[in-house]
């Protein structure tokens, strides 16, 4: 709520910018602006600021992205970013903590006027100013940034209950090898593996993937014919919707027949869960989208069990990096992804931190979302806890993958019902 709000607010929204409306938790509308991207700037750590003589605390901080707005077209330029922020570095107020590097631009259409996102911390001492006062960059901080050539004005686009990730991130900048899983999934939440099984393994898997749906399809037919499959919501031991025309559907595999299949990236998923890869739980399923299938909401597959990612004010203790997961998750289509079969979009550093679940329109806001248009065959690893969404799937092709479900001692007990389907 208080990050839509300060969408909605956020006056450095450049002229010519679009918006769109999204639902919130709210009876009402939120309207969040909708940038068009070019590229980002590179990754980084949060830079050192003059703190106030009474740090505020937690429950006071919230995680700003701010916008400042340029005269010209700059598109991601090194020059005019390290201006702007060696200028932002030298603002002190009472209620900012500190200024992160990670960064974003957009241009607007005719490309007369960029916006520069960055993300900052922010906390409102009580006898400093009121809470709603740290929602907004103050007026000095506006009169300092505005002193850089170029600017033309300085706004709060939004504001949340921790830091916000802004950076944009194309697919190829999370597209790794398995030696580096574990190293993605710290970073970033989650990573790409092309060729992680050969064509004619996804060709026999897929086979056999569609003859499991079929076999259970034709079981709801005769024992439950009064589900209209597509429309409505059932859960049964071994199938359960996930939506219209989307669904998830349990798979029984051997031991010999699993590590054939993942042993690509099983050793590596055992070492992101800090467990022996002998002891590793999986549960394997097929999710399918039909044809009309629509987008999904965007959510975590589980939530936050244990330390939540800190502040990233460079105390040891206030480390930006959550717990180890407890659960990790890899899915391969078997089919190519394309726009038209739909596939997953991603947000990137999502997984750090709970507050951010219920707010993830702000990621296509941002234009930091990452959509997982990939070939049969690769293998898309992602922290449980990351924020994603499926997308709508608008051809003629069903779209089939494998989803592995791994943790330590963690089982999911949400997903399925208790009444068997098949025998």
């Amino acid at each position: 709520e208080d990050m839509a709000d300060g969408a909605a607010r956020g006056s450095g929204l450049p002229e010519g910018s679009r918006s769109e409306k999204v639902d919130s938790d709210s009876d009402s509308e939120i309207e969040i602006p909708i940038p068009e991207w070019g590229s980002s700037d590179e990754e980084g750590g949060w830079a050192e600021q003059p703190k106030s003589e009474r740090a505020p605390t937690p429950s006071e901080r919230r995680g700003l992205v701010v916008a400042v707005v340029t005269d010209t077209a700059f598109d991601a330029d090194a020059q005019l970013l390290a201006s702007i922020e060696r200028a932002i570095r030298l603002v002190s107020w009472d209620a900012l903590l500190y200024w992160g590097s990670e960064s974003g631009w957009t241009a607007t259409e005719g490309g007369h006027q960029s916006t520069l996102l960055l993300s900052a911390v922010t906390g409102a001492v009580p006898s400093a100013q009121d809470s709603a006062g740290a929602r907004d960059v103050p007026p000095d901080a506006v009169r300092e940034i505005c002193t850089i050539d170029h600017v033309v004005s300085v706004a709060t686009w939004a504001c949340g209950p921790c830091p916000i990730p802004v950076t944009v991130h194309e697919a190829a900048e999370l597209t790794t090898c398995k030696a580096n899983i574990p190293d993605f999934l710290r970073s970033f939440g989650m990573a790409f593996v092309p060729d992680a099984l050969p064509s004619m393994l996804v060709s026999t898997l897929r086979q056999r993937v569609c003859d499991r749906i079929g076999e259970a399809e034709r079981a709801m037919a005769k024992a439950h014919g009064g589900i209209a499959l597509g429309e409505d919501e059932f859960a049964f031991f071994e199938m359960a919707s996930r939506g219209r025309h989307r669904y998830d559907l349990l798979l029984e595999l051997n031991r010999s027949e699993l590590l054939e299949i993942d042993g690509g990236w099983r050793r590596q998923v055992a070492e992101a869960l800090d467990c022996d890869a002998e002891k590793l739980r999986v549960q394997v399923s097929a999710v399918y989208s039909r044809p009309g299938a629509p987008d999904q909401d965007w959510h975590s597959d589980g939530g936050h069990l244990d330390r939540d990612g800190g502040w990233g004010s460079g105390e040891p203790e206030d480390d930006l990096t959550p717990s180890p997961p407890y659960a990790v998750c890899v899915f391969v289509p078997l089919v190519d992804l394309t726009p038209e079969t739909g596939y997953t979009s991603f947000w990137p550093r999502s997984h750090r931190h709970a507050g951010l679940l219920g707010f993830g329109p702000a990621a296509t806001a941002f234009g930091a979302e990452v959509n997982g248009v990939v070939k049969a065959g690769t293998a898309v690893v992602y922290d449980y806890r990351l924020l994603h969404r499926g997308r709508a799937n608008t051809g003629s092709t069903q779209r089939e993958l494998l989803q592995f479900l791994y943790s330590r001692d963690y089982v999911e007990a949400k997903n399925y019902g208790k009444t068997r389907l098949l025998s």
